[in-house]
């Protein structure tokens, strides 16, 4: 279908030059908008042969959508050659191809590493472990109870990481060096206990990083921007291959990434700047920030637009979003309402004669649900309420939204208590999980081979794996290991002949022949493994995964795994099969990602067939849209509004009042690293951080509540019985009670 600009897109698709913010609201359209300006810039835009239109995103995902979506237009509207005339990247692929060019500016070889995420943790915790066990009882000033510290030294080391890593994110977006920050830190007599330890912490683990030749990915953009600032012919080369650079997402933005841009624009002055600040939700975790954007919008010279329409949801569910846009900026405190945007535009419903009607609104399109139920109630609730919209034969697709990955996992187990058929954008996938599960428990056993209870659950965790009828063998398996465990010991189950075994099943624990077959296709399967077990634990887990799982995503699973464990090996030369069994748990549980598994190996982000339902958290849906979505756990533990009762992310219970360690030690590098040498006041970092918190989760619940087109149903939970409902739940309730007249229930 041929492109038909409404109001507002018009604005964006007739630009042709200069610098210009877009602020576009939910399902405006704005990838569309945006792609066809691209194609538009590169078949109407006077381009060089050797001159390219740039569009630059923040996820892979996004930026394979934006070349199928450009090289459409550029097809079929414009009569070109689809991959000509346009690049589009992601910001750190930018970075990278940029580095790649002269990586010897930074130090660096040609064939440079890139860390990904789990093999950056490991390094960080190998950094931290080592200053640590240097600075033994360091915590102790910092703790609530002095006397008592040392038995939370775990729980301390886990805070000091977690601090050391948002330090180090902090020190590289603004380009401070360890050295530079350690100089600083030595000029002045404040004590700074995190700082300097994080410090420390900083030159040990880029030390690690010089010393594998690599870079993580917090190095990428600044390498990029010192890459670019040192070879001045390759930034004027660069600048003129790319006259035009569009962004979208500009509110995910850091100050570094923010920077490169700027030095590749600088000349031509030609920056398409689109995003929602009311969409900006990853502060928490990164050093983005929507101020970034905001201020983009403020600077002399920039002209700024609007895309107010949409044609995603009903127009219910626009009002109930917009209610909570404008309540964020009247917020009961002042310092959440001064971090909302300064002017959003509202969501407006698509005009009469446009493309994209909004769906009609129905008697349920919003249902609000303020009573609060145990976690486990609102799971099973929620499961048995599609399970019956299933089999109604409802053809809507449907999302789960959690605010967490560890609550996803949970919804999970609901949904296949009742047979619904679910994919998942979490950080783990369920059946990575469970092939995980089944991997440590067999590595478990295999670590400690003389502990039947071990033996036992392996032979559950497997059983459930590969036997077709799991469900009704598995007891029965049970007894007969039962059976075989008290007449010949737990060293005899699988190194007694099997003349005798066999004698044993027959006389104490008699089985249904397939139980008896399951038992013994066990046996010599844990039999193989334990002589595998000297082999290397990369080569012990491919024979295991590749003799138990038979389906392309389990095999993808345990080849991921295996070069994971093989990488953690390399460095942890002490790690045996107890450590490498933990580590597979982990994963199982979710506290873990499976190495290198692409977030897409399960299908991607495409729009879901009818009848499955996604799982996923909030960060997660951004971008994506279902005809149901449901928001769960909406109360004041996961969305907090600045109540004295409420509780914060990044708060321990156990640290001297209440400080944010994170925020704190940001704080204080800030304070040391500033020119203007602001003097650092302990505990203000962790009150600004409250509301930084709230705000953002305030812009999280507005982005779930968002991903809906024809139903939304929100509901809330007391977690541990602690929890109330959010306040902006009740708030919308009210709204929404004076709208529908009180058929909100």
């Amino acid at each position: 279908m041929a492109f038909k600009p409404r109001i507002g897109q018009a604005d964006v698709v007739d630009y042709r030059g200069g610098k210009l913010a877009v602020a576009a609201v939910p399902g405006s359209g704005k990838t569309r908008t945006l792609s066809y300006l691209a194609a538009r810039l590169v078949a109407e835009g006077d381009l060089r042969e050797d001159q390219e239109v740039l569009v630059v995103t923040m996820s892979n995902s996004a930026a394979d959508h934006f070349a199928r979506q450009v090289g459409l237009f550029v097809r079929e509207e414009f009569g070109l050659l689809a991959g000509v005339g346009y690049r589009v990247r992601t910001l750190h692929g930018l970075a990278n191809d940029i580095v790649r060019m002269r990586p010897e500016l930074l130090g660096l070889g040609e064939a440079f590493d890139i860390l990904d995420d789990a093999d950056g943790e490991r390094l960080l915790a190998d950094s931290v472990r080592g200053w640590v066990k240097a600075s033994p009882g360091w915590y102790y000033e910092l703790d609530q109870n002095p006397d008592t510290a040392q038995s939370r030294g775990n729980a301390w080391l886990d805070l000091l990481t977690k601090a050391a890593g948002a330090f180090i994110k902090k020190a590289k977006d603004e380009r401070w060096t360890p050295e530079q920050v350690s100089r600083q830190l030595k000029a002045t007599s404040e004590p700074m206990v995190l700082a300097r330890a994080c410090a420390d912490i900083y030159q040990a683990y880029q030390d690690l990083l010089t010393y594998r030749g690599a870079v993580d990915f917090a190095d990428l953009i600044g390498g990029g921007l010192t890459v670019l600032q040192r070879d001045k012919e390759l930034l004027a080369q660069l600048q003129a291959r790319w006259p035009y650079v569009l962004e979208d997402e500009a509110q995910d933005s850091s100050l570094a990434q923010e920077n490169l841009l700027r030095l590749l624009t600088a000349q031509s002055g030609n920056w398409v700047r689109v995003g929602d600040p009311n969409q900006a939700i990853y502060e928490t975790f990164t050093t983005a920030s929507p101020e970034h954007l905001r201020r983009f919008m403020r600077e002399d010279g920039v002209s700024v637009t609007e895309l107010p329409y949409s044609g995603r949801s009903a127009p219910g569910i626009i009002a109930l979003a917009n209610r909570l846009s404008g309540w964020s900026r009247e917020h009961p405190h002042p310092e959440v309402q001064a971090l909302q945007p300064l002017s959003p535009p509202d969501i407006l419903p698509t005009p009469p004669d446009d493309p994209q009607p909004n769906p009609a609104d129905s008697p349920n399109v919003v249902r609000l649900i303020p009573q609060p139920s145990s976690s486990d109630e609102e799971r099973k609730r929620i499961a048995e309420h599609i399970r019956r919209t299933l089999d109604a034969g409802s053809p809507m697709t449907m999302a789960v939204l959690v605010p967490r990955n560890n609550s996803g996992a949970e919804m999970a187990k609901a949904l296949q208590a009742v047979d619904v058929p679910f994919r998942e954008l979490l950080r783990t996938p369920s059946s990575a999980r469970r092939t995980a599960h089944v991997l440590a428990a067999v590595v478990d056993y295999l670590a400690h081979p003389m502990d039947v209870g071990r033996l036992e659950r392996a032979m559950e965790a497997w059983a459930g794996a590969v036997l077709p009828d799991a469900a009704v063998i598995q007891p029965e398996l049970s007894r007969v290991f039962a059976g075989v465990k008290r007449m010949a010991g737990p060293e005899g189950i699988l190194f007694s002949d099997e003349a005798t075994i066999a004698e044993l099943i027959e006389v104490g624990a008699r089985g249904e022949a397939v139980t008896i077959e399951a038992f013994w296709a066990f046996r010599r399967a844990m039999v193989r493994w334990l002589r595998a077990s000297v082999l290397p634990v990369d080569q012990l887990i491919l024979t295991i995964g590749q003799e138990t799982f038979n389906q392309p995503f389990d095999l993808a699973v345990v080849h991921s795994v295996a070069i994971g464990l093989r990488r953690v090996a390399d460095r942890e030369t002490t790690w045996r099969l107890k450590q490498f069994a933990g580590e597979l748990e982990r994963i199982a549980e979710n506290r873990r990602s499976v190495y290198g598994l692409s977030d897409d190996i399960e299908g991607g982000e495409e729009a879901d067939p009818a009848g499955q339902v996604t799982i996923s958290t909030m960060h997660r849906a951004k971008g994506l849209e279902w005809d149901r979505v449901y928001l769960t756990s909406v109360n004041n533990y996961d969305f907090p509004s600045a109540e004295p009762q409420d509780s914060y992310l990044g708060e321990r219970e156990f640290v001297r009042g209440g400080l944010n360690i994170e925020q704190e030690v940001i704080a204080q590098l800030r304070a040391v690293m500033d020119p203007l040498n602001r003097e650092y006041e302990e505990g203000e970092a962790t009150v600004r951080a409250r509301f930084d918190y709230v705000a953002e989760r305030l812009r999280l619940l507005y982005v779930g509540l968002t991903r809906a087109r024809r139903e939304l149903f929100v509901t809330t939970n007391d977690g541990q019985g602690q929890a109330r409902p959010a306040v902006p739940l009740l708030v919308l309730d009210s709204f929404w009670r004076e709208q529908d007249g009180d058929t909100a229930q």
